[in-house]
């Protein structure tokens, strides 16, 4: 199916306390809500400004279920949810919304979604170089 270019980067890994090869999936660009919605229409028999209306309606309602505590599901991609990290507390008492530091969205992929990234090939794009002490390595 689908083809993903890899690269590799000598990074610091703060975890280990070293540093390595890591490697990363190459973003080749950011596609627009815009250039999604033109590909869209010239690739199916729908107008430009249905499937931009579509669009819309299908974000908002999106956003509006998100935000009110719900997970949404996008049919044949996955579901997301709302999460957040808070600090811990001895006592019930201290427990507030005030202890939260970092709110996420979780994205769970459906299972065809699974399928179709298992059915990508990977291939490295470029071999890094790292210097250490003067000497060059190669991965």
């Amino acid at each position: 199916m689908g083809k993903i270019s890899l690269k590799s980067n000598f990074q610091r890994i703060a975890i280990k306390d070293k540093s390595a090869f890591v490697t990363r999936v190459i973003t080749f660009s950011r596609i627009s809500s815009d250039e999604l919605i033109d590909s869209a229409a010239r690739n199916s028999a729908i107008p430009k400004g249905h499937v931009s209306a579509g669009c819309d309606a299908i974000m908002n309602e999106f956003q509006n279920y998100l935000l009110n505590g719900h997970s949404v599901e996008i049919p044949h991609l996955g579901t997301f949810r709302l999460s957040v990290c808070c600090k811990s507390v001895d006592k019930a008492e201290d427990v507030s919304a005030n202890n939260i530091y970092r709110k996420k969205v979780l994205f769970v992929p459906s299972p065809k979604f699974k399928k179709l990234i298992g059915s990508c090939s990977f291939e490295m794009q470029e071999i890094a170089e790292a210097t250490t002490g003067g000497e060059q390595t190669q991965a």
